[in-house]
């Protein structure tokens, strides 16, 4: 059968991932459009001709489940019966040696409450779920929480999430004495997708592994008791990382692990790697499952679909937004330099950098209008152009309204004006 499946393939001229991508959407279930469902109905009609099912070419081209759902996630890391692959994950991805290396672990199944954003019929709302919580031999608590897909304000989230998890401590006890009420807690996030994008891009934009940590501003040090740690692995970085086109079963287990979370539930064949990870694909192949768990697996892949989809356009707004209200707060700043400066409008506009088409503005905006301290109304312009009239007005309300608001916040200004809402206009190219 295996022969047979792999010659059909090649015959057919369809690659190992295409035919993947499609069995993956035929087994959740996934709503596609009309131009992909016909794709998919001339494979599986293509199967059903050469007298193959989809279960069988399942079976051969997705034999191992994606580790990173929920339930998947949960029956690696959060099942008593072998917590030895946990302690490997914490241990390794945390740099715990020594004194600080858990040898012990306890799986907390409770829920707790934490914002966690989650979106049904296109809305986002707030759930509360932890998956993992631990308990060290040296008395460190460790949170660990798996996301699949980047969400918005995921990051001011972990915060958040950290407030709890130490609140949580304190209440225990009662808060009289903190300095040993509340343990050493970790948040470990293992992420797909690049978190630190957009307003929060990182200066080296190469980092996979990143640890935070409070710290004192003017001398760089870790705030003296600090008992909060994050650490972010961001996969998709790790994947372009020359240690990951190199690693083998002699690489370190650190790495090991990552590729694991990345590769496993596209690998055909079990990869040779260190006994622990090897323990992890036994676990992942589907064909032990029951149907019930596999269906709930596909189930959850439908979903993974469903969010990817929704979350990207509002990524992508959200990144848009944080970056253009950054030049939007720089260019409010020049013009109220140029105000107190007494510079004439011409000169403000040359200065500007969020107004892509500037060149025609300063040719509208003539020497005799620039030296007015109040621009003449657009409607006067002589211009054609009815987008650049609206470009213009829109400097016209800005300049306005920052001359009579001069000790007003650059937030404050960019929130009464809405400026936010005008971004198509402001950053429209010629």
């Amino acid at each position: 059968m295996k022969l047979k499946i792999e010659n059909l393939l090649r015959d057919n001229s369809i690659e190992t991932s295409d035919a993947q991508e499609m069995l993956r959407k035929i087994f959740s279930g996934k709503k596609v459009g009309s131009d992909e469902k016909a794709r998919i109905d001339r494979f599986i009609q293509l199967l059903e001709s050469n007298e193959i099912s989809a279960q069988a070419i399942g079976e051969l081209l997705l034999p191992f489940a994606d580790p990173t759902f929920d339930t998947t996630f949960k029956m690696l890391f959060g099942s008593k019966e072998h917590d030895n692959i946990l302690i490997s994950l914490l241990n390794n991805l945390l740099d715990f040696t020594g004194d600080k290396e858990i040898k012990e672990l306890e799986i907390i199944t409770e829920k707790l409450e934490s914002p966690i954003f989650s979106y049904e019929d296109g809305r986002s709302s707030v759930t509360g779920a932890v998956d993992v919580l631990c308990t060290t031999t040296s008395n460190q608590k460790i949170a660990i929480e798996m996301q699949r897909a980047k969400q918005p304000y995921f990051l001011a989230r972990t915060q958040h999430y950290m407030s709890k998890l130490i609140s949580v401590q304190v209440n225990e006890k009662g808060g009289k004495e903190y300095h040993r009420d509340i343990l050493d807690t970790y948040i470990l996030v293992l992420e797909k997708q690049n978190l630190f994008t957009g307003q929060h891009k990182l200066s080296d934009n190469s980092l996979y592994e990143i640890e935070v940590e409070p710290i004192v501003k003017q001398t760089g040090q870790v705030f003296p008791g600090n008992k909060m740690h994050w650490k972010f692995f961001e996969l998709s970085k790790f994947k372009e990382h020359e240690v990951y086109r190199n690693l083998t079963k002699d690489s370190s287990l650190k790495h090991q692990w990552l590729e694991f979370l990345i590769n496993c539930g596209d690998q055909l064949n079990e990869p040779e790697r260190d006994d622990i990870i090897k323990q992890g694909y036994k676990i992942m192949k589907l064909a032990q499952w029951s149907g019930d768990k596999q269906s709930l697996y596909w189930l959850e892949q439908a979903r993974e679909f469903d969010q990817i989809e929704n979350q990207k356009e509002l990524i992508q707004e959200a990144e848009k937004k944080g970056l253009v209200r950054g030049k939007l707060e720089s260019d409010i700043d020049k013009i109220k330099i140029g105000i107190e400066e007494g510079w004439n409008g011409t000169k403000i506009l040359s200065k500007l950098t969020l107004l892509s088409r500037k060149h025609w503005l300063e040719k509208e905006w003539s020497q005799e209008q620039a030296h007015k301290v109040k621009r003449q109304k657009v409607e006067n312009i002589q211009s054609t152009d009815d987008q650049q009239k609206e470009v213009l007005s829109k400097f016209e309300q800005l300049y306005d309204y920052v001359q009579q608001h001069q000790s007003d916040t650059l937030n404050q200004i960019c929130n009464d004006l809405e400026l936010l809402g005008d971004l198509d206009v402001l950053t429209t190219e010629t």
